[in-house]
C-alpha cells in the first residue's frame, strides 16, 4: 500500500477495532470482546509498558459494553476494581468515533485485564 504521495502506508499495530458477541471463555458464556487481529473471545493481550493502545468501539455491538481495565482477572465481574491510570474513554461505546485508549505506565498496568 502507498499513500497519495507515494509514501508507504504503515498500520498502527496498537490500534484495534472491537466488536461484542456471545461467546465462551474461562469466565463462562455471555458477551465477549472480539479484538481485531486476535483470535477468540476476549483474548489475552500483551501490552508493553510505555506504549499506547487504542480500542475502537464504534461498532454498534459495543453499545452498553464500554471496555474497562482491571488488575484483577475478570475485572469488576471478578470482584476487582476498574484500572483508570492512563485510560481515556472517548464517546459512548457503540457510537461513531468511540474508543477507549490506555497508555501502559508502571508495573501494575502489565497485569491489566480487559473485562468481560
Amino acid at each position: 500500500n502507498s499513500s497519495s504521495l507515494g509514501l508507504p502506508v504503515t498500520e498502527n499495530l496498537n490500534d484495534f477495532d472491537v466488536s461484542v458477541a456471545t461467546g465462551t471463555n474461562s469466565y463462562g458464556t455471555g458477551n465477549k470482546y472480539y479484538i481485531e487481529r486476535h483470535i477468540g473471545e476476549s483474548p489475552t493481550l500483551n501490552l508493553v509498558e510505555g506504549q499506547t493502545y487504542i480500542f475502537r468501539q464504534h461498532d454498534t455491538s459495543n453499545v452498553t459494553h464500554q471496555i474497562l481495565f482491571s488488575t484483577t482477572p475478570n475485572g469488576t465481574w471478578g470482584g476487582g476494581v476498574e484500572y483508570t491510570t492512563g485510560v481515556v474513554k472517548y464517546g459512548a461505546a457503540g457510537s461513531p468515533g468511540a474508543y477507549t485508549q490506555i497508555t501502559i505506565m508502571g508495573t501494575y498496568a502489565n497485569w491489566c485485564n480487559m473485562e468481560r
